[in-house]
C-alpha cells in the first residue's frame, strides 16, 4: 500500500503546484494585439501585419522534467469584407519557466507575428488564444482597412507606424512590435516606416514631433532623407534613456513637393525591473519612499544623495524584497502594479513637478484610483476642490486649489 499511497500523494502534489500556476479562476487568458499596414513585394497587394503578444503571468503551468511548462494555441482568422475567409494561421507553442517566480513574471512574454498580404479593402480578423492546460480561451475581432501602396496609382504614401525594440543583441537587430506598446529606458527603442513616392528625384522631407500626454512638444526634428528606391523604410532610433516615464505620441510628417502623409502612434515608457539609467533610478528611489519605512525612507534617500550607480540599484533592490516575501506573485503584482500607477500619475498629474511629486499623484500612486470621486468648481465654491473616497480601505482624502490655478493640495486625510 505505501507504494500506491505516495504515488498518490505525489499526483495530489503536482494538482496542487498547477492550480497554485494558474491565473485567477476561470479567468480567460489575456493577450495585447496590434495590427499594421505596410508595403508589401507585390505592389498590387498590401501587407496586414499582425503581432500578439502573450503574457506569461496569463498562462496556467504545470510541472515538467525542468521547471514549469505552459502551452496554449493561437490562431487568426482572416475575413475580407464579402464574409469570405482570405487567409489563416495558427501556432502551438510551449513556453518553459525555470522557476515558480518566473510563471508570474509580467515582464516576460511570447511574440507572436503574422503577415498577409491581401488587395486593399477591409478585413475582420479573429484573433483565438486558448490556454491548452486551463482549456479557458479568449477571442477578439479586429478591423483593419489596407491601403493601396501601388506606385503607378499613388504618387505618395507611408505604412503605419511600427514600434521596433532590441533588449539586446547586436546594433540594428530589433524585434518588432512591443507589449502594449510599452517600453523601459533599458531597451532600445526605434520606430520603423516605411515610404512610397513615385517621384525618385524629389527630396523627402521627414519631420519628427514627440509630445507627452499633456501635448506639450518634448522632442522634434527634421531632416531630408536620401532617396535609394520608390520604396523606402525608415529605422529612426528613439532616445527614451532622456525622456521621463509617461505616455507620448510621435508624428511623422512626410513631405514631397506640394504632397504630405502623416503617420502617428503612441508608446508608453515604464520600468519593468530595476532600471540602468541614473534619471529613471533617481525617479524610482524617489516613488518607492511613499511606501516606505521612515528608517526605509532614510535609506532610500541617502542612495539618491550620495550612492553610485550600482549601490542605487541594490538599494531599490533589496527595498522591493523585503516590501513582499510572502510569494513570487504577490512581489511581481505588487510591483508591476506600482510603476503602471507611476506612469498613469504622471500622464494625469504631471506639469511643473513630476506626477507622482504633487499631492493627488502621491495619493494616486500610494492608493490607486478613488472607487469615487466628488468634484467642486468655482460654480459652486471660492475654492475648487475634491473629495477622493476609498470604500474598502474606509479611507477619505480632501484636496483644495486654494489659488485657483489647478494645483490641488492635501487639506484633509493621511496616505
Amino acid at each position: 500500500m505505501k507504494p500506491i499511497l505516495l504515488i498518490v500523494l505525489a499526483v495530489l502534489f503536482c494538482c496542487a503546484i498547477a492550480q497554485s500556476h494558474s491565473p485567477a479562476e476561470n479567468a480567460a487568458p489575456r493577450f495585447q494585439y496590434e495590427l499594421a499596414n505596410l508595403t508589401a513585394p507585390d505592389s498590387t497587394l498590401s501587407r496586414l501585419l499582425a503581432g500578439v503578444s502573450v503574457l506569461q503571468a496569463e498562462l496556467a503551468f504545470l510541472p515538467a522534467a525542468q521547471g514549469f511548462e505552459a502551452e496554449y494555441q493561437i490562431a487568426l482568422n482572416v475575413v475580407n469584407a464579402k464574409g469570405e475567409t482570405v487567409a489563416t494561421r495558427e501556432e502551438k507553442p510551449r513556453l518553459q519557466a525555470a522557476s515558480l517566480a518566473e510563471t508570474y513574471s509580467r515582464q516576460q512574454y511570447a511574440f507572436h507575428r503574422f503577415a498577409f498580404d491581401l488587395p486593399p479593402g477591409e478585413y475582420s480578423t479573429r484573433i483565438t488564444l486558448v490556454d491548452l492546460v486551463s482549456n479557458l480561451r479568449t477571442e477578439v475581432v479586429a478591423v483593419k482597412t489596407l491601403r493601396n501602396f501601388d506606385a503607378t496609382q499613388v504618387a505618395l504614401a507611408v505604412s503605419d507606424i511600427v514600434w521596433l525594440e532590441r533588449a539586446s543583441g547586436e546594433e540594428g537587430n530589433y524585434d518588432l512590435m512591443l507589449f502594449e506598446s510599452t517600453t523601459n529606458p533599458n531597451r532600445a527603442l526605434a520606430l520603423y516606416l516605411e515610404i512610397l513616392s513615385r517621384d525618385r528625384q524629389a527630396p523627402l522631407h521627414v519631420q519628427q514631433t514627440i509630445r507627452n500626454a499633456r501635448k506639450e512638444i518634448v522632442l522634434e526634428q527634421q531632416c531630408e532623407w536620401p532617396r535609394r528606391s520608390t520604396s523606402e523604410k525608415l529605422i529612426l532610433p528613439l532616445g527614451t534613456e532622456l525622456l521621463p516615464y509617461g505616455s507620448y505620441e510621435v508624428e511623422m510628417m512626410i513631405q514631397q513637393g506640394g504632397r504630405r502623409q502623416r503617420a502617428a502612434a503612441r508608446f508608453r515608457l515604464a520600468w519593468d525591473d530595476i532600471p540602468a539609467t541614473a534619471l529613471h533610478l533617481d525617479h524610482a528611489l524617489g516613488a518607492a519612499k511613499y511606501l516606505a519605512t521612515e528608517e526605509e525612507g532614510r535609506t532610500l534617500q541617502t542612495a539618491i544623495e550620495q550612492e553610485s550607480l550600482p549601490q542605487k540599484q541594490n538599494a531599490l533592490r533589496k527595498f522591493w524584497q523585503t516590501h513582499d516575501t510572502t510569494s513570487a506573485s504577490g512581489l511581481y503584482a505588487m510591483r508591476s502594479s506600482f510603476y503602471q500607477r507611476l506612469v498613469e500619475a504622471e500622464d494625469k498629474f504631471g506639469g511643473e513637478q513630476r506626477g507622482w511629486q504633487t499631492d493627488l499623484g502621491r495619493i494616486y500612486l500610494v492608493h490607486g484610483a478613488p472607487d469615487e470621486i466628488a468634484v467642486h468648481t468655482r460654480a459652486t465654491t471660492a475654492q475648487p476642490f475634491q473629495v477622493w473616497r476609498y470604500r474598502k480601505r474606509q479611507k477619505e482624502f480632501l484636496f483644495v486649489d486654494r489659488k485657483g490655478l489647478g494645483l490641488y493640495q492635501l487639506a484633509i486625510g493621511r496616505d
